[in-house]
């Protein structure tokens, strides 16, 4: 377990502490303190890859893990705020539905003993989603801890960050599928 690892890792017990912190209403900028865990989660998914190639210490559990983590906290943070009346329900069980199917491939890959590497659009695909928590994350921080902006969430803001997201979400999901379409062969 190397460092890089350790800093993968890190994502998912900050995922929980993000979605307690989230709803434990009674504590005071609760959704401001959420935001930042959020943020900082966010962060570590650069910060791991950074140290994992200037150490030269990839690993083929980083590698698998990393997205794995990332789809355990991105995730959360979209049933969230599904929870919090922002996105449908339908949305995220297809933005969810592709990361599953995704680390499915990724399962039946490395069972093959084959390493998928992230992809480009993939990467764009998680730092979109990313941007999308931590923009709905930020109305609500300013709207529930420092009552600066009180203009609710407006459906355009919602459908234009969804149809953004489940594009990038399904068509990268596509071509993921279509380029490793060989390790389904029976």
């Amino acid at each position: 377990m190397n460092l890089a690892n350790k800093i993968t890792l890190s994502r998912i017990p900050a995922a929980f502490l993000f979605m307690g912190v989230l709803f434990w209403d009674s504590l005071p900028w609760h959704t401001t303190i959420a935001l930042g865990i959020f943020a900082a989660a966010c962060l570590t998914d650069t910060i791991d890859g950074t140290v994992a190639r200037r150490l030269n210490i990839i690993s083929p559990f980083g590698i698998f893990f990393d997205p794995v983590a990332d789809k355990i906290l991105i995730g959360s943070a979209f049933i969230c705020l599904t929870g919090l009346g922002i996105f449908p329900a339908w949305a995220v069980v297809l933005l969810l539905a592709r990361e599953f199917a995704v680390t499915g491939l990724r399962m039946v890959a490395a069972d093959q003993k084959v390493v998928l590497t992230a992809e480009t659009g993939g990467k764009l695909k998680t730092f979109v989603h990313a941007f999308t928590v931590n923009y709905f994350l930020i109305r609500l921080s300013l709207e529930q801890d420092f009552k600066w902006y009180t203009q609710p969430i407006s459906p355009l803001e919602v459908h234009v960050f969804l149809a953004i997201c489940l594009f990038l979400s399904l068509y990268t999901g596509a071509i993921y599928f279509f380029k490793n379409a060989r390790l389904l062969d029976p």
